[in-house]
């Protein structure tokens, strides 16, 4: 029997909103207060955002239209996602304007770090840390540090969203494109 042959610019589609799906659910989770789930889907998110792009580069039907569309699931898994995992676990009992500051800003680098991206035309570095990056740090800190002081968290976020909009070089990884035996979707 024959397979059908594998339509890469949908394999990353799927990959791209498999990214968006886990940053809504980790969302919901939040919610839930379920927070070692949402910790969970964000790093799961990381892995769709992975392999999205180089599917699409692999099947070369990399566009202008799924960079875009990967930096507004990015927002969410990433930006959104865990700085709403920061300010449900550490600050819930209490309205704390410092804390609701702080993942605002978070947001705000992040989203204006993707724009940044967007049109920059740099192949072999990033200019600040990218927000992939930043997501996977803020929801590993919230998982393994459960227990620490809310400052610290708030830090954090600080932290993160200052380096995300930083101009220091950061090495990209090799751009390995995913063999198709490697795609099982």
């Amino acid at each position: 029997m024959l397979l059908p042959s594998f339509n890469h610019a949908r394999a990353a589609l799927v990959l791209t909103m498999g990214n968006l799906m886990c940053g809504f659910i980790a969302l919901v989770c939040i919610t839930q207060e379920r927070f070692m789930e949402a910790s969970l889907l964000v790093l799961l998110a990381a892995v769709c955002d992975s392999l999205d792009g180089r599917v699409a580069r692999r099947g070369n039907v990399a566009s202008d239209m799924g960079k875009e569309l990967d930096s507004l699931c990015d927002v969410v898994s990433f930006g959104v996602a865990p700085a709403l995992l920061v300010y449900v676990q550490f600050f819930s009992q209490h309205m704390s304007i410092g804390a609701l500051l702080a993942a605002l800003f978070y947001v705000g680098c992040g989203a204006y770090r993707l724009a940044r991206f967007n049109i920059s035309h740099h192949t072999d570095y990033f200019v600040g840390i990218p927000i992939t990056l930043a997501g996977i740090i803020t929801a590993l800190v919230s998982w393994i540090g459960s227990g620490l002081p809310g400052g610290i968290m708030i830090g954090v976020l600080l932290v993160l969203g200052c380096l995300m909009v930083s101009t220091i070089k950061v090495p990209k990884p090799l751009q390995r494109s995913v063999p198709e035996e490697e795609i099982s979707l």
